[in-house]
């Protein structure tokens, strides 16, 4: 970035540069969208509220950009790993809805409605979502079941994204590969839509680690993903990243019992010790969820259609009516007939 371009950015915002809103919609200028404001950045990107024109309705969506530092990288290597994340990450949100079109489970997943580069800002336009996410409720409740049931709805979405529901010959996997509070979003009737998929990958295996690397958040990260000798990871991965999630939904603690400062050769050592904190203070169906979904060997985990009734069960238990479970659940032959019987 030259020295008479600097003017563009917003330095307003915790010290860093974003590209600023009204030299947004200079450059998006005839393309059907207006930025209103930011919602919030994160390592590679920035999210904006936009207002997006589609056929003859206007109507609120969000704009991903990547970050004026990131398309700006001295390492070129770095950079198109980013630009890869970013590609991946909108093809898939632009796809998912195609694939599984007739499953209701596409609801829980954040959708992308277009993606490309003009003026040299690639973006992707998406769903956009006010309810929060599941970090900022885990602050705000002590409520189990205020956690229970977006954990289910959660378990819903990876059910769809690890193409649960096929017979497991046939089935074509997508691993999240970073799955954590934050990337749990709400919309505003606290239905659960999960989002960024840029690390997320297709297939039960990773090719070529050295170049791929243990991507993800450490504290989330099952052992498989934060070994540098592992190169294979499946659906499993996200189940341990799931309990581990759970956990600290349920108790505002890691986990791990280490610091949040880890590193991942710490992070390992203390997964492959069963340095864990306790769960004693957890009804005993939830602690033993979390112990065989954050089991060492892959293995040995649930699957997430057999994580998502033992969740029904034990928020039933924590005092949510059957009636009030319909209203959150994603309804099937096998779940009305399930919550009949509770009744």
């Amino acid at each position: 970035m030259t020295q008479n371009e600097t003017h563009i950015f917003d330095n307003s915002t915790a010290n860093l540069s974003f590209p600023h809103i009204d030299y947004l919609n200079e450059q998006l200028e005839g393309h059907g969208i207006r930025v209103l404001s930011m919602i919030g950045y994160g390592a590679l990107g920035v999210v904006y509220k936009i207002e997006y024109k589609t056929g003859d309705e206007n109507g609120i969506y969000a704009m991903k950009i990547l970050k004026p530092t990131v398309l700006n990288d001295a390492n070129e290597g770095r950079k198109q790993e980013a630009l890869r994340r970013f590609q991946r990450e909108a093809v898939l949100g632009e796809q998912l809805p195609y694939w599984h079109r007739n499953d209701p489970a596409i609801n829980r997943i954040i959708k992308v409605f277009e993606w490309c580069s003009w003026n040299g800002i690639p973006h992707m336009v998406m769903e956009h979502v006010e309810g929060g996410t599941l970090k900022d409720l885990v602050k705000n409740t002590n409520d189990p079941r205020e956690i229970l049931i977006p954990a289910m709805q959660s378990i819903e979405g990876l059910a769809l994204l690890h193409d649960s529901n096929t017979p497991v010959e046939y089935r074509k996997p997508i691993i999240h590969r970073d799955f954590k509070p934050s990337n749990i979003l709400f919309d505003q009737y606290r239905n659960v839509k999960l989002s960024d998929l840029g690390l997320a990958k297709c297939g039960d295996t990773l090719k070529d680690r050295s170049v791929v690397g243990p991507k993800g958040t450490p504290l989330y990260m099952s052992p498989e993903q934060i070994s540098q000798e592992s190169i294979h990871l499946t659906a499993a991965s996200d189940i341990y990243s799931f309990g581990a999630v759970l956990y600290n939904a349920l108790t505002g603690e890691y986990l791990l019992d280490v610091s949040k400062d880890a590193t991942h050769g710490q992070i390992y050592q203390a997964i492959t010790q069963r340095k864990l904190r306790s769960t004693s203070m957890l009804s005993e169906p939830l602690a033993k969820l979390i112990e065989q979904c954050t089991d060492e060997d892959p293995s040995k985990r649930p699957e997430a259609p057999h994580i998502r009734y033992a969740l029904v069960e034990a928020t039933l238990a924590a005092g949510v009516s059957p009636h009030q479970m319909y209203d959150n659940v994603i309804r099937d032959a096998r779940m009305d007939a399930y919550l009949k019987e509770k009744i």
